[in-house]
This record gives C-alpha cells, sequence and structure tokens, in this order.
C-alpha cells in the first residue's frame, strides 16, 4: 500500500489500529511520549486535510489563569498522504 493517496477513512482505520480512540469532535486523540514527556497529541480531521497538533500547557500568571491549547507540529493533505510497507504514516 505504500505511495498511495489516502482517504480519511483509511487515515481513521490506521489510526484506531495504532491505538488512537476518536474524541467526541471526531479527531483522533492519543497520549505519547515526546522528548521524554507524556504528551497529548491529536489528529484533526477535516474534509481534505487534517492536523498534527500537540497540547501545549501555559502555567499560571499573575494576570492570566493556567490553560493549554493544541500547537500544529504537522498536518497535510490526504492525497498526499501514504502508509509504507510496514504500517508507518508519512506525507510527503
Amino acid at each position: 500500500m505504500a505511495k498511495t493517496g489516502m482517504t480519511k477513512a483509511l487515515l481513521i482505520e490506521w489510526a484506531l489500529r495504532h491505538g488512537w480512540t476518536m474524541d467526541r469532535y471526531g479527531h483522533m486523540q492519543k497520549t505519547v511520549d515526546l522528548a521524554g514527556k507524556s504528551r497529548e497529541c491529536r489528529l484533526k480531521l477535516q474534509s481534505t486535510s487534517f492536523r498534527h497538533e500537540v497540547k501545549v500547557m501555559f502555567d499560571k500568571q499573575e494576570y492570566s489563569p493556567a490553560y493549554s491549547e493544541w500547537a500544529r507540529i504537522g498536518g497535510g493533505y490526504y492525497k498526499d498522504a501514504y502508509l509504507t510497507d510496514d504500517d508507518k504514516f508519512h506525507v510527503r
């Protein structure tokens, strides 16, 4: 299946096989070990593209409470994504 374009359904199928779960908004989420820290990651799925995001936590400051937001670390169009022969996900 290497070097062929994907669809949203194929990406969801791959993600479920690799331990991702679907959240209530239809995006895939998984906690992974990145740079020695446990991080929440998300594949934000849209109709023709996806974004790979990581949750970033901000500490409480003098004038603002602690909060978190999603930061994009990658992504692309489904047509540019493919699975390698050993079932790894890549984007051209």
